[in-house]
């Protein structure tokens, strides 16, 4: 398995290279016209959209930035889902 960090791999069997992999899903309900924003953790990132609707474009943050899953819509909640993804080196 490759690990990479800036898009360059990082070799996992030498000193400083990535020894752990943690994985962490959430979701929330958004309220209408409201920002729900969620970090990356650093060293890592995060994945997300929310759903349904036209905002459901995916949106992608890394090494402590963030998303904005933004309900934009005027009448309806919406549900924000989230991916983080951090890894430890050795």
């Amino acid at each position: 398995m490759s690990f990479f960090s800036n898009g360059v791999e990082v070799p996992t069997s030498v000193e400083g290279g990535v020894t752990g992999i943690s994985y962490t899903a959430g979701s929330q309900s958004v309220g209408t016209n409201t920002d729900y924003v969620v970090y990356a953790p650093n060293p890592g990132s995060v994945v997300g959209f929310i759903q349904p609707g036209t905002e459901g474009q995916l949106k992608t943050a890394i090494n402590g930035g963030s998303i904005n899953l933004r309900n934009t819509n005027d009448t309806t909640a919406k549900t924000a889902v989230w991916l983080k993804t951090a890894h430890t080196t050795g």
